[in-house]
């Protein structure tokens, strides 16, 4: 560890909380703005709401609680907020010297069109310049510019630059050159450790109840870790305070229905979603598609409970559930079985001091667990893996002035990684690993003239099962061009305690590994430079460029043979990598005609003694090029046609060159490849897809809002590849196993 860079962070630290301390305690004119930032029909907080003030060069943002504060010179100051989906609010407040006045928004909805965002009127910045490389935005958005398969979190992110999926069956997040473990999951500050349904295709979070998503593509606050890339932060709804509501929708993929409303001492919410694919599984097995499954399901139950305790006292319960149940027929010989699923719960306390000093109190716990079985005629082999997650986390958050703000923060818990393997019912290897962890962070941000920001943070991890103690320093440097533009560069160390070992297709098999004594946690060093700007009222432009390093990454050695009997730290190989790309996002968000493009050019090596010679090699998710292209146009007051467009170069395999005899129990003798090429030195073809949809809105009977969609997935039939099978005892050696075919969809959807 470089303990002069740690030592170099602890000082910038002290130096912004002398510095605030200082700035706090003088005597100035400026006066001070504070408020909280609320739905007008629901009631709910709107986090990370825009805040500007006339003929300022910065602007700022509400937190997750909608509050906000603003140190003003005395003077009359217009004040307009903003958030996506939602008209503007406009304040004209007359500052006075050394005063503090409370100044509350309340936003209403904007007219929205068929369940999707039309800002009618002036056009406005639809969201918060949050900086390049992190989105801070409400669900609408990504919603309205979601995949056209199906509303979803995952699928909506992998829009995004630097984000791409490994393949139509996946949901999972490949950020800026990392595997989906590196990327942290959170649903109301719980991790998830996987966050997908069917072979990974839809992610676990209900779209109808998110209510906002923040995506830190690299370089994130010192207030998350446990991860070497990227965090994905998701809040649902805590339910409407107003009133009594819900939806019904009805889909030949998945159906789903909410409800929610007020109760005596705040809201509650209740989601339940299920999937419907059985009709559509079994009209592509009579039409004799390949690779559809004999049986699946999958389901999910979200409930929360908002209670008030006081007007500076909130508390919120949160409670999921999750299940994915899988029947996969290989041949007439193979088969395999598969149960994944997650279950969390938490209990978050926030107060409010005052103005200026707040603390959140939380207590959660997360369950993993999958079971996959594969068959081959008489034999049965199983894994059974679990993952248990039991933590408590206080957290403090003062603003000293409108230009300072300090954050810190401690945790502690303990995880468990279990697995066990067997054959017939007997028990090959069995690892059960148990840590004990803590971690504390300190972050400062500090406003430099009204152009500059500087954001320092320090995070120290320690974890017991090896006794490793990890210091992780964080710096970020903001300058705003305009109200509308900034420049951001950043760089930071980041430490991971468990790997994901996976199969890079189907994220049910994938079983979690901890750290332990012999086994080192991996780390990453990660910088990035950036550059966002709005222009023409209604557009936005992002463009950007990273690099990271990745060490000491650990896998199952595929050489090591028979597991049983070894020691823990003889099941692994170590690895290293890095991986760099440049970022382009250009986007509308008003008007009747709406989308973005958005291209990353990129790539990620990793390399390790036991594997091509120590060379570096892609990984099997690297793609030079990934463009999407998303369009919405309103074409009337009920119809509404969108369509999403992907292109991506073809990601790396390994080639068998040959094939040796081996004696088999069930088959007297087989072909099995074993001589390979080089490590992943060829390359798949080319991917590209196109998706497109129509949508009717309108009233049922006058009185409940409704919405007729019809979707039609791959629209031109494109059979992209998912990988190749080789069989060298048969005249076609070689047999492409592709992904998706045109797929209609339909979905009806009943609000009230």
């Amino acid at each position: 560890m470089n303990y002069r860079t740690v030592l170099i962070a602890l000082l910038t630290l002290v130096f912004f909380m002398a510095n605030s301390l200082a700035h706090a305690s003088q005597s100035d004119t400026k006066g001070r703005v504070y408020g909280y930032i609320t739905d007008a029909a629901s009631g709910e907080a709107l986090g990370a709401t825009n805040v500007q003030v006339a003929n300022m060069s910065s602007s700022r943002s509400a937190n997750s609680e909608g509050y906000y504060e603003l140190r003003l010179e005395p003077g009359v100051h217009t004040i307009t907020f903003t958030y996506l989906g939602f008209e503007a609010w406009q304040e004209e407040v007359d500052v006075l010297p050394n005063q503090s006045q409370q100044v509350d928004a309340i936003l209403f909805p904007a007219d929205i069109l068929l369940a999707d965002l039309v800002v009618e009127g002036a056009p406005v910045m639809a969201r918060s310049l949050t900086g390049p490389g992190t989105m801070d935005v409400p669900m609408e958005y990504l919603n309205s510019m979601g995949s056209a398969l199906h509303s979803d979190v995952f699928r909506s992110i992998q829009l995004m630059p630097g984000v791409m999926a490994s393949s139509d069956f996946s949901s999972g997040l490949h950020v800026r050159g990392g595997s989906p473990d590196q990327t942290l999951i959170l649903v109301d500050g719980v991790t998830v450790y996987n966050p997908t349904h069917f072979y990974g295709f839809f992610s676990t979070f209900n779209p109808d109840i998110v209510e906002s998503v923040t995506l830190h593509k690299g370089v994130y606050p010192a207030a998350y870790g446990g991860r070497l890339g990227s965090v994905v932060d998701v809040r649902n709804s805590r339910g409407d305070t107003k009133q009594t509501g819900g939806s019904v929708s009805l889909g030949l993929l998945s159906s789903r229905a909410t409800l929610q409303g007020p109760h005596s001492t705040g809201s509650y919410m209740l989601a339940f979603r299920r999937s419907t694919l059985e009709p559509t599984l079994s009209v592509l097995r009579s039409m004799e598609e390949e690779n559809i499954p004999d049986h699946f399901h999958f389901y999910d139950l979200n409930a929360s409970m908002q209670i008030d305790a006081g007007p500076d006292d909130n508390i919120n319960l949160s409670l999921y559930n999750s299940m994915d149940n899988l029947s996969y027929p290989l041949n007439d010989m193979q088969n395999f079985t598969l149960r994944y699923g997650n279950q969390t719960g938490a209990v978050n306390w926030d107060r409010n001091y005052s103005g200026r000093l707040s603390s959140s109190v939380s207590f959660s716990a997360s369950r993993y667990f999958n079971s996959p079985a594969f068959g081959y005629g008489r034999q049965t082999a199983a894994k059974d893996n679990r993952v248990e997650d039991y933590s408590g986390r206080v957290g403090m958050e003062w603003v000293p002035n409108g230009r300072s703000q300090l954050m810190a923060g401690v945790s502690a818990g303990h995880i468990s990684f279990n697995m066990i393997e067997g054959n017939n019912d007997i028990n090959t290897f069995s690892s059960h690993i148990a840590n004990a962890y803590t971690a504390g962070y300190l972050q400062a941000n500090r406003q430099l003239g009204e152009r500059w920001q500087l954001n320092a943070g320090l995070r120290g991890s320690w974890y017991s099962n090896g006794n490793y103690l990890r210091m992780e320093p964080r710096l970020t440097v903001d300058y705003s061009l305009t109200s509308r533009s900034a420049i951001k560069a950043s760089a930071g160390r980041y430490y991971q305690f468990a790997s994901l070992i996976t199969s890079e297709s189907i994220s049910g098999f994938d079983v979690w590994l901890s750290t332990a004594e012999n086994v080192p946690p991996s780390y990453s060093n990660q910088y990035s430079l950036g550059y966002k700007t709005g222009f023409l009222d209604s557009y936005e432009l992002e463009a950007g460029a990273y690099y990271r390093t990745m060490h000491d990454m650990f896998e199952l050695d595929p050489f090591g043979g028979d597991p049983s009997g070894k020691p823990y730290e003889d099941l692994f190989y170590f690895e290293e990598g890095f991986a760099a790309g440049l970022e382009v996002f250009l986007s509308r968000y008003t008007g009747w005609f709406t989308g973005f493009m958005s291209y990353t050019l990129g790539t990620t090596q990793k390399r390790s003694p036991q594997v091509n010679d120590n060379l570096f090699y892609p990984h099997n998710y690297d793609r030079l090029h990934d463009l999407n292209v998303v369009a919405k146009v309103r074409l009337s007051d009920h119809w509404e046609f969108s369509s999403v467009f992907s292109y991506g170069s073809g990601q790396p395999y390994t080639q068998p060159l040959g094939g040796v005899v081996l004696n088999d129990i069930v088959e007297r003798s087989r072909p099995v490849p074993v001589i390979v090429g080089g490590v992943n030195a060829n390359r798949l073809p080319a991917y590209h897809r196109l998706d497109a949809g129509i949508t009717r809105s309108g009233r049922l009977f006058n009185k409940v809002a409704s919405e007729l969609r019809l979707e039609v997935v791959n629209v031109y039939s494109r059979r992209n590849v998912w990988f190749y099978n080789y069989s060298f005892d048969e005249e076609s050696a070689k047999t492409a196993v592709t992904m998706l075919p045109v797929i209609p969809s339909l979905t009806y959807t009943l609000s009230f």
